[in-house]
Order: C-alpha cells, then structure tokens, then sequence
C-alpha cells in the first residue's frame, strides 16, 4: 500500500503546491546580530501572527511523474473525498505563540510553535518545532516537519477509524507536513 502525504515543500516532496505568506505583522528577527545568528532571540517569540495560506487547488504529485495515475491522484486529492478544493480553496496556518527550545542550536529545531491549521472550514490546534536560522544572505529561514491526523479535520475517506471492510482502499490518517518559509529584509 502507497501512503501519499500532501507536502508543501517543492524541492522535497511528493506533492507540492503554491503557498503565500500574508502576514508577517510583529516578526521582528532583524533584532538578531549578524555574527551566528543564534546568539541572540530577541524577537523571535515575536513570530506568533505570522499566518501562511497554502492554495490546494495547486497541489502536484510528483511521486507519479509520467504515470498515468498522477492526475487520477491529484483530481481524488482535490474532491470532497480529501481536501474539498472547490469549497475550500485554501488552508491557512496560524503561529499563535513561539517560544525557544534551550539550547539553541541552528542545526536542531529551535523553536515550539503552537498554532492553528484551518482546512476544509475547520480550525483545529497544532503544536510543533521549528527551526528559525538567519542566513548569509540577510534572510529568515523557518523550517518544520510534522504530522497531522486529518480526521481532525473531517477528513476520513479511507480511515479504518471511521469504516470497516477497506481492504486494499483503506489510507493512513497521518499527512506529513513540510514547510520552509523564506523572509529577507
């Protein structure tokens, strides 16, 4: 049984899609120094109302690249078995609070975000850690991998939690999720 997790991160995953970042109000990590770019966090619990809208409508399986499949994947992703796209075209992801991880260490997560994902209509909470690095190039690097279990989002299409009798149509509740947001002064 193949597990095909939505992932918002083109260069890593399987199924990619557009994503725009509408508001970074308070983030104010030019407080950090030039040197190490951890030697200081002053500011960055300040990341708490960075909201981040994913597009599902955009949403490619790169997994099946050339396969006659991959557009049978991507449509059954998109209908209101899963994502629901045309009622609910866009996922929006809430930091609500940032709090460092001690030590810090820019090779490790960083950083505890709580937060909010909001998907087919439903906002639901979600705890997860980050990594925040200043790069080189006078920009902000925010990276996180973690795992939700959609049927907290009424998503249960193939969830032996849900039905009985599956067989080879059941699927996995857990999607895996991968974000890397990019901000430069």
């Amino acid at each position: 049984m193949r597990r095909y997790s939505p992932k918002w991160w083109p260069e890593y995953s399987g199924i990619t899609g557009r994503d725009q970042m509408e508001s970074v109000a308070g983030m104010k990590w030019n407080q950090w120094p030039g040197s190490n770019g951890m030697g200081d966090r002053n500011g960055m619990e300040s990341m708490a109302g960075i909201v981040w809208n994913m597009h599902m409508n955009s949403i490619h399986n790169i997994n099946l690249e050339g396969d006659e499949l991959q557009p049978v994947l991507e449509a059954h992703l998109r209908s209101d078995d899963f994502f629901f796209t045309s009622m609910f075209p866009k996922a929006v992801l809430t930091l609500k609070e940032v709090t460092p991880i001690e030590p810090l260490w820019q090779t490790t997560p960083n950083f505890h975000v709580k937060g909010e994902l909001t998907l087919r209509g439903v906002t639901a909470s979600l705890n997860f850690d980050m990594t925040a690095n200043q790069t080189d190039n006078n920009s902000l690097t925010l990276e996180a991998h973690f795992d939700i279990d959609r049927t907290q989002w009424n998503i249960i299409y193939g969830s032996t939690r849900f039905f009985e009798h599956l067989g080879m149509h059941k699927v996995f509740e857990l999607i895996s999720i991968q974000i890397r947001i990019t901000a430069t002064r």
